[in-house]
């Protein structure tokens, strides 16, 4: 019984720590993607005075914007789930707080991708349309 606890804890520990390196390395893919579109988006108006090809550009931004708003929440979710895991198996206890803390972090964790999805609505509208 205690060999098996031991690798349930293992197991746990491993996880929790993989999803949340995972956070961190698609973070740093999304703000590169992110960057190589602003630039472009800003030189296609300038260069080639094509507000049309702007556009696909912002509306491609606010997609993958979504979409790793989505994987974001995803692995925040199972990072939680692990970490109660971890709590249930006994091997470390969670703050009294701790749900509290999870509704705080994701929603600081979501802010840049609001923010980026705010950013090309703007974009467009000051951009494209105008």
């Amino acid at each position: 019984m205690e060999k098996k606890l031991e690798k349930n804890h293992a197991q746990v520990g491993e996880m929790a720590r993989h999803y949340s390196n995972l956070r961190f390395a698609m973070f740093t893919i999304y703000v590169t993607i992110l960057g190589v579109m602003i630039k472009f988006a800003l030189d296609s108006k300038e260069v080639t005075g094509s507000r049309f090809l702007s556009f696909l550009v912002a509306v491609a931004g606010i997609f993958l914007a979504g979409y790793f708003l989505q994987a974001e929440r995803r692995v925040s979710t199972l990072v939680t789930f692990y970490q109660n895991k971890s709590e249930e198996l006994g091997f470390f206890p969670l703050l009294k707080d701790h749900s509290a803390w999870v509704g705080k972090a994701r929603k600081i964790q979501s802010l840049p991708f609001y923010l980026t999805i705010l950013f090309w609505i703007v974009f467009i509208w000051k951009y494209v349309v105008l």
